[in-house]
């Protein structure tokens, strides 16, 4: 990986960290990556995430990167 490639790696590692910190869980799911607050029922959040619903948390998608994993494409 290249300097800036390395440096935005650890960029989206603290990131995460802070949003663990803050009270927030999340992952790759099916449609995406999803953050939500721990406290939150995670198949409920999810299901609603993926359905294009609104509810607690945030699905964060950008077409610059695929934060799917490649899942949905």
């Amino acid at each position: 990986m290249t300097e800036a490639q390395l440096k935005a790696a650890e960029s989206v590692r603290r990131a995460l960290e802070k949003a663990g910190k803050a009270g927030l869980s999340g992952g790759v799911y099916d449609c995406g990556f999803m953050l939500f607050p721990k406290s939150e029922d995670r198949q409920s959040i999810v299901e609603s995430l993926c359905n294009g619903e609104e509810c607690n948390g945030v699905d964060l998608h950008t077409p610059s990167i695929d934060l799917d994993g490649g899942a949905g494409v």
